[in-house]
């Protein structure tokens, strides 16, 4: 065996040269062309690099990674000061496979260890629906599973006892307030955690009521083997967290490209990476998936259970479901199957438990349930892991419209005509289709929308306005139901033009939360959700000191709408909103109120709009029509 001192003489300078510049040698470095700045690797964690300047010279780095290999008595590496041939499992395979190295090979115990946990098949990319119950996850999740053969004397396989690989920002126990500005900043380190796929089902399927949709990978044996090799290795590193683009997807692609170089995933997102568009960038290789599944929310199971109930078993089941006293032998087995789920639907969201039968179960409902009779005796176990089977409505998540979307449109403000344009940089607005979005919400960011008004042809007094920037707007509508009562919300906030003081193109900021109640009237032909939302606002203006004496107000504004579903992409909104502002600071009081209808037909990657509002004002009232045409992308 050669010294670590004698490798470097016997290599071809010019093979390693090619290596250095190498698609694949730069994809485990995780180097790539920033949009300002050299080529550079984005991982952060000091020891993955040997070379002090490894970070920006992949052909440095390659060599100091040789000279380290071939050294027997090299420093430990990482958390628990491994050989750099077991810290960086593929580096040492990718190199002696290419060099030829003859060296001698360290028995990486640890590492043999870990890798033989997996038992490897197959790997399944993992989408988790929106969930705004948490800001990290309005725009859903995505998290690998590595699916692993059948345990010996078994037929089939658990997916529970599979293990999840996932990217995710390092915040603490209790981030606290200051969790969105980290994120925002890049302030957290995101690393790279291994979980058993029954807890992420705890935490996604059974706790948020988020449902799984699951895109098993056409990868070979070795390429799944490389992909874990690499997986050892982001054990040694960090990278800087960024909610919107080096996020929990963004990193993933990474494992994905080290397993099929092929796969050129992440030059698509360089400004923002969202869950969705990964899915879609990584359909539209062809052969990349071989099959999708579903995996339902443990809600969704339930509410389905409930549907096959006739109304005497639903009510026996909210008579007992809270008050296991009132169980008696009136119960049908529907009706302590649909109990059942209910405890465990209790236990994961109520109680934070992980779901044991002999602790969140009232043995009173397994007894129940165990001497109800024999028809249909043989309950179906752990509904909530069971794949359904993809039907009639449900729509994954690359099948629905581009997360950004541009848009143009034209129109009168009473006497002056006008054209303008809006950019949403994401995501979604209550107007969008649904199809593989959360329905009855809207989730927007960064949007940036401004008017051209003409006062008339020749007079020379033509202006730009901006109509709007909104930082964030976020509207969470969910119908008030008996099975679950919750409350609907919305909370916003950026630059906006207020329409109320006659100044035709004054600009304010304004931040406002509110809350109110849904109602879900009809779920088919068409479906029609009625909203009530009570929202306090806080503006600042210069347009207000003429009228006010100050540049600020306070108020409170009512809206009342219906939004009405005439099929998958023609949907319509007609709303009604009051405002009152306080005599603040000094300011008098004032009312205004606004009635708007618009109506939205989509022909992805087209869509049409058409807006109609009234302003009805204290000493005035105007109107304003518009035709626009977006293009999602």
């Amino acid at each position: 065996m050669e010294t670590a001192g004698s490798i470097l003489e016997h290599l071809d300078q010019t093979r390693i040269h090619n290596l250095a510049s190498g698609r694949y040698w730069k994809l485990l470095l995780h180097w790539e062309k920033p949009l300002i700045g050299s080529l550079r690797s984005g991982a952060d964690g000091p020891e993955f690099f040997f070379s002090p300047e490894g970070r920006n010279d992949p052909e440095k780095e390659l060599i100091a990674d040789v000279l380290a290999f071939g050294n027997p008595d090299a420093k430990g590496v990482g958390p628990i000061k491994q050989h750099p041939q077991c810290a960086f499992p593929e580096r040492f395979r990718y190199l002696k496979e290419q060099l030829h190295l003859n060296v001698i090979q360290k028995d990486c115990v640890d590492f043999k260890k870990w890798k033989a946990g997996f038992n490897p098949k197959s790997l399944t990319l993992v989408y988790a629906a929106p969930f705004f119950g948490s800001p990290a996850s309005m725009f859903g999740h995505t998290f690998l599973r590595v699916d692993s053969n059948p345990r010996p004397g078994h037929f089939k396989k658990n997916d529970l006892l599979d293990y999840g690989i996932s990217f995710e920002a390092d915040t603490g126990i209790n981030p606290g307030p200051a969790y969105a500005v980290k994120g925002l900043l890049g302030l957290y380190h995101g690393i790279f955690l291994q979980q058993p796929y029954y807890m992420k089902i705890n935490n996604y399927v059974n706790m948020e009521s988020r449902d799984l949709w699951e895109y098993e990978l056409n990868l070979s044996d070795e390429q799944i083997d490389r992909m874990l090799n690499h997986t050892w290795e982001m054990g040694i590193t960090y990278f800087n967290y960024y909610f919107f683009n080096k996020n929990c997807s963004y990193e993933l692609l990474s494992l994905l490209e080290v397993a099929n170089p092929e796969w050129r995933l992440k030059e698509n997102f360089k400004l923002m990476t969202i869950p969705g568009d990964t899915i879609r960038a990584l359909k539209k290789i062809p052969g990349a998936v071989r099959k999708v599944r579903l995996r339902p929310a443990l809600t969704r199971i339930l509410q389905e259970e409930l549907k096959t109930l006739n109304d005497s078993e639903v009510e026996r089941f909210y008579l007992v479901r809270n008050d296991h006293l009132k169980l008696s032998n009136k119960e049908t087995i529907g009706t302590l199957d649909a109990l059942l789920d209910w405890d465990k639907f209790r236990a994961m969201k109520e109680l934070k438990a992980v779901y044991d039968p002999e602790q969140n179960i009232d043995k009173k409902l397994l007894v129940a349930r165990a001497t109800a009779g024999t028809a249909n005796a043989t309950r179906t176990s752990d509904k909530e892991t069971e794949i359904f089977e993809i039907k009639e409505g449900d729509i994954p998540p690359e099948e629905g419209h581009g997360s950004s979307k541009f848009s143009i449109f034209a129109g009168a403000e009473n006497s002056l005509s006008l054209g303008g344009f809006e950019l949403r940089p994401v995501f979604q607005d209550i107007l969008d289709p649904d199809e593989g979005y959360l329905s009855h919400s809207s989730l927007v960011i960064g949007r940036v929308r401004a008017s051209y008004l003409f006062t008339s042809v020749n007079s020379g007094q033509n202006f730009f306005r901006l109509d709007d920037f909104t930082v964030a707007d976020v509207v969470n509508l969910v119908a008030l139901t008996r099975f679950q009562p919750k409350l609907s919300w919305r909370i916003g906030g950026g630059v906006f033009h207020p329409v109320d003081i006659e100044c035709i193109n004054c600009e304010g900021v304004k931040i406002s939360a509110g809350g109110g109640l849904g109602f879900q009237v009809s779920d088919s032909n068409p479906e029609i959700f009625l909203y009530s939302l009570i929202d306090p606002h806080f503006e600042i203006s210069n347009g207000f000191s003429n009228l006010y004496g100050n540049v600020s107000r306070f108020g409170v504004s009512l809206e009342d709408g219906v939004l009405i579903k005439l099929s998958s992409r023609v949907k319509s909104l007609l709303s009604f909103e009051s405002f009152w502002y306080s005599a603040f600071s000094g300011s008098p009081s004032t009312y205004w109120s606004k009635s708007s209808a618009e109506i939205s037909v989509a022909f992805l990657p087209i869509e049409l709009r058409l807006t109609s509002e009234f302003f009805f004002l204290q000493n005035q009232s105007y109107w304003r029509v518009l035709t626009s045409f977006g293009w999602y992308y």
